[in-house]
């Protein structure tokens, strides 16, 4: 969701570095690039393993949080490039589409519903329903058994290096659209392609739907 349907992570990103700084916490990018794509408890991990147990990462993100809603409250959330082009033909071929965040399943709703294209899913799977985040395959795993849906069957867009992992672990393909980070060799090497924008995924979504045709969901054994 974040960083692929919505351009949410840039501003997260650049705010919750700013609170951090404020705080006494200077944080950089490569220590930030390991919490992108993970949800709230590996990623407090994350930070605390490296400033501490004191660092005071709820009250960040809770303020962070709260400058970033009241921006969406007044604007809405900014889709990227793409989205509803490429939502709008998946819906014309009746391919059914969910999402996998690792934003909890509440919260996520809540945005897709802000952002306008909550209605495009079948369904949205959220980190706090499984015990494993990302790159655990987990939260995969249980979108595709909502779905009755064989992994092979599956078909994942990515942005994040640890979302490709767990969709690959997963026994799904991956195409992956950067967002704020690009993907290390291993990540390249299993996915179907990288792409810098959802249009120019265009085609190779397509080709791996051609595979697909008529396409059906398969129950997991």
């Amino acid at each position: 969701m974040d960083g692929l349907l919505l351009d949410s992570e840039r501003p997260f990103r650049d705010e919750w570095l700013a609170e951090a700084e404020r705080r006494g916490y200077p944080v950089d990018h490569t220590i930030y690039s390991k919490v992108i794509g993970r949800n709230e408890r590996d990623s407090r991990e994350v930070f605390c393993g490296h400033f501490g147990n004191n660092f005071p990462y709820d009250e960040i993100c809770f303020r962070v949080r709260d400058i970033l809603e009241q921006g969406i409250a007044r604007n809405g959330h900014q889709l990227k490039s793409g989205v509803l082009d490429l939502l709008h033909h998946l819906s014309a071929r009746s391919v059914p589409c969910v999402v996998a965040t690792s934003t909890s399943q509440s919260l996520a709703r809540a945005r897709l519903q802000n952002a306008k294209i909550l209605s495009w899913f079948r369904d949205v799977s959220g980190g706090d329903e499984v015990s494993r985040g990302k790159p655990a395959p987990d939260l995969f795993l249980l979108a595709a058994k909502k779905q009755n849906a064989s992994p092979q069957d599956c078909l994942v867009l990515e942005d994040s290096e640890y979302g490709a992992r767990a969709a690959h672990t997963a026994g799904m393909q991956v195409i992956v659209i950067p967002d704020l980070k690009e993907p290390p060799p291993d990540v390249r090497n299993f996915s179907l392609g990288i792409f810098p924008t959802l249009p120019e995924a265009r085609p190779a979504i397509a080709t791996w739907l051609a595979g697909k045709k008529p396409f059906e969901t398969r129950k997991i054994s």
